[in-house]
């Protein structure tokens, strides 16, 4: 008797398995040998970075198996190098040596990447230090809310967001290509060579934060048939180490709302458009050029724009919107003056600067 009901109750058990699989294979849950039938993808496997400082400020390379929990990051594992715990030993510096991959890889150590190239879908980065001399290329994007970052290059593919929320972030060569999400809301960017719309559409949103353009400054739409949007509503735009190019051979926008540029010159042309509002203001250190080839059109009524020439004088914009010239003109600090384009040899350029001088 104790034996049936054993079994009795055995077999029940069974039967509310065996009715449960069932339900699931007709609802299209499991297959008829028990995987799911939706194909997803196993879960991304963890590895940790748990080198440790030993010997004490020596960095230890990726490129080994037992520096990591899970072994060395592949292109379907996420990478972590994390801070320890305080009451956990140091952890050693990453080096990367080599090609490096990891699906997302999360920062909050210090990596050095000093030869071969990383690629990565995405990378968040929120205390630490990163230093590379490598190419880096993104599928999804990169994510920064605090550390300091330094790259030689990074490439921004199609839909690969650039986030700047926090943190220091200096980038030596910016790819941005079509179709790129740049932003920054607060914290720094640092590019030597900022082109936005290269060779296609990309627009750059900055909400707050600090960007620095050097080198050859910022460019906005730089070829034929790109488009180079630069949209500000707040934050502060730097371009004195370089010039502010507002469509050199494509289509370029930059817009202003209660945001600060400053800049040594600033040049539109073939198609280029500047507007700010009130609560906008824009510095100029040298000069101001509107309309090599097609006039430049601005709308700065409401901003406040100053010239700030080598002696120290501080002029108004009074001309609400000169886009009415069709040829080159500049309004330079040092002159006071609008001039037209004229010839480069001396004695003839003179003459022409006298004839068209534009005095306010």
């Amino acid at each position: 008797m104790l034996y049936h009901r054993r079994l009795s109750s055995g077999t029940g058990r069974l039967g509310v398995v065996c009715l449960a699989a069932i339900l699931l294979m007709a609802c299209g849950l499991l297959d008829g040998r028990g995987a799911r039938a939706d194909n997803l993808p196993p879960p991304p496997v963890a590895t940790y970075w748990t080198a440790p400082d030993d010997p004490p400020g020596q960095a230890k390379s990726w490129h080994i198996n037992p520096n990591w929990s899970q072994g060395v990051p592949t292109g379907t594992s996420d990478a972590h190098i994390p801070l320890p715990e305080p009451w956990q030993p140091p952890l050693a510096k990453v080096s990367v040596s080599g090609a490096a991959y990891a699906r997302d890889l999360y920062v909050q150590g210090e990596l050095l990447c000093t030869g071969g190239s990383m690629w990565v879908r995405s990378l968040h980065m929120s205390d630490g230090q990163l230093t590379s001399s490598v190419l880096w290329t993104f599928t999804d994007g990169l994510y920064f809310t605090g550390g300091q970052a330094h790259f030689n290059m990074v490439r921004a593919n199609l839909g690969t967001t650039l986030d700047v929320a926090g943190g220091e972030v200096t980038i030596m060569a910016l790819d941005l290509r079509p179709g790129a999400l740049p932003s920054i809301s607060s914290g720094s960017l640092d590019v030597y060579g900022l082109v936005v719309g290269d060779s296609g559409a990309v627009t750059f949103t900055q909400t707050g934060g600090d960007v620095t353009a050097r080198g050859v400054g910022l460019i906005l739409g730089k070829m034929n048939g790109s488009n180079g949007v630069y949209e500000m509503t707040g934050g502060r735009l730097d371009v004195t180490a370089g010039s502010l190019t507002i469509g050199r051979y494509g289509n370029g926008t930059i817009t202003m709302s209660d945001a600060e540029l400053t800049a040594t010159t600033v040049i539109a042309s073939r198609r280029g458009t500047i507007s700010a509002d009130a609560n906008s203001s824009i510095a100029l250190i040298e000069n101001l050029e509107i309309g090599l080839t097609d006039a430049g059109r601005f709308d700065l009524a409401e901003a406040t724009v100053r010239f700030n020439g080598s002696g120290g004088v501080v002029q108004t914009l009074e001309a609400a919107s000169p886009s009415a010239y069709s040829s080159k003109t500049t309004l330079s600090a040092s002159e006071r003056v609008a001039r037209r384009a004229c010839p480069r040899r001396s004695f003839f350029r003179a003459a022409c600067q006298h004839s068209r001088r534009w005095h306010r």
